[in-house]
């Protein structure tokens, strides 16, 4: 495997670029040194039950329910690693909650805590890697674990590839003792494309779940989170209009959505738009205020700090607030999601559960997401195409059709904690 830490390393090294990530990363990676929930256990002669490792926040979700089931019994213990700090702030807030029973700690790449002292940190002798973080550092702990399982597993994107690509991926592949596919097409793909024995192969897609929790409780959350919230859902609650929301947006993707067409339903009390950016500055919302701006339409800017009892008629609501979308999805009729113009749709599962009526653009090649809808519910999803109509007129009738769903019930979670956990 030293050939592909080599060529990792490559990627960071190259040019300026190279060497700015270097330093933005090793800045990062130095929280290790510093932050209480980051010590090892190995300091206190204490094993852990189980070790997992994910990217972003969006894969800690997929995850957090199963890791919950595994902390009902007090006894137990877990370590995270995680990579990106877009999901630093979930991290340090899930170990608040069970502080005696998890650890965590940025995956290294270049700080003190390197690939080799990875496994020093690392006490569990059970791992869990969630979708395709196939670092050589994370990689390498099967030597050290008894027990590797692979969470929201996918192959859609990559079955396609190459051979030398497919036999890597099938080599990785095989390195885990259990692999838990979003649903059972990616499992028969598993098998078929891969050789992956059905014993090793279980279905549980455990996103819905743990997005259904969330929509529970939505209005809590965001009453505890904002001052300002009952305002703003009085405002969402009373209107008779069509409510959309426009999620992850791009400025990169405004020309690709009828902005005309929307701008006249909004114009006419059709529409009640709200946007919620992907990335979040004030040179974003600047931008996206002059744009709408520049059709007459007030455009109200929500931060934290937000106060007004004052929402001016047809103004677009702009969210600038972090870690709430899946929330705020609960209160509209229709999602339009960003991401499907550029390499990938972000997530549709959220708004679907939510209760929303989901567009995209039409890059969903890779979105498992995708294919799940359109098993429960092939309906409740459109595909928008560049400069084509979005059919607004036609939404009444849409919406009015509720989204249908299964989630797994707790046997299967239990099913799966006693693979994972209780075999140890």
């Amino acid at each position: 495997m030293s050939w592909l830490r080599g060529l990792f390393y490559l990627e960071f090294y190259l040019g300026k670029l190279g060497r700015y990530v270097f330093k933005k990363r090793a800045s990062f990676e130095s929280r290790n040194d510093w932050q209480p929930g980051s010590i090892s256990y190995k300091e206190e002669a204490v094993v852990a039950d189980l070790c997992v490792e994910f990217s972003s926040e969006g894969e800690f979700e997929q995850v957090k329910i199963f890791l919950e089931k595994v902390l009902e019994n007090p006894k137990r213990k877990i370590e995270i690693i995680y990579c990106s700090e877009s999901v630093e702030d979930k991290v340090v807030e899930f170990h608040s909650k069970y502080r005696s029973q998890v650890r965590y700690l940025i995956l290294p790449f270049f700080s003190r805590k390197n690939i080799s002292s990875l496994k020093d940190w690392v006490t569990a002798k059970r791992l869990i890697l969630v979708r395709y973080d196939f670092f050589p550092q994370l990689l390498m702990l099967r030597e050290h674990v008894e027990f590797m399982a692979l969470f929201s597993a996918s192959v859609k994107s990559i079955r396609n590839k190459n051979f030398l690509l497919k036999k890597f991926y099938k080599k990785v592949f095989q390195l885990f003792d259990l692999i838990v596919t979003v649903n059972s097409k990616e499992l028969e793909w598993f098998k078929s494309d891969f050789m992956i024995s059905s014993q090793k192969l279980l279905q549980a897609d455990l996103r819905v779940n743990q997005i259904l929790k969330r929509i529970n409780k939505a209005e809590n959350t965001l009453k505890s989170k904002y001052d300002w919230w009952e305002t703003i859902e009085s405002y969402l609650k009373g209107t008779k209009k069509t409510k959309m929301m426009i999620g992850n947006f791009w400025l990169d993707e405004y020309d690709n959505y009828k902005i005309d067409e929307i701008v006249a339903a909004v114009k006419s009390g059709e529409l009640s738009l709200s946007i919620a950016p992907h990335n979040l500055s004030d040179e974003i919302n600047q931008e996206i205020q002059k744009r709408f701006e520049s059709y007459d339409i007030p455009v109200l800017i929500i931060k934290e700090n937000f106060s007004t009892t004052d929402i001016p008629p047809n103004a677009i609501l702009l969210f600038d607030i972090k870690g709430v979308l899946c929330e705020l999805y609960n209160y509209y009729d229709v999602a339009l999601v960003g991401g499907g113009f550029l390499r990938t749709t972000h997530s549709l599962l959220e708004p679907y559960v939510a209760g929303a009526k989901v567009i995209t653009g039409p890059q969903v090649q890779k979105s498992s997401e995708y294919d799940f809808i359109i098993s429960q519910d092939e309906q409740a999803v459109r595909i928008h195409h560049s400069g084509s109509s979005l059919k607004i007129a036609e939404w009444r009738d849409w919406i009015q059709e509720k989204n249908l769903h299964d989630s797994i019930n707790d046997a299967t979670l239990s099913t799966l904690e006693e693979r994972v956990v209780r075999d140890a």
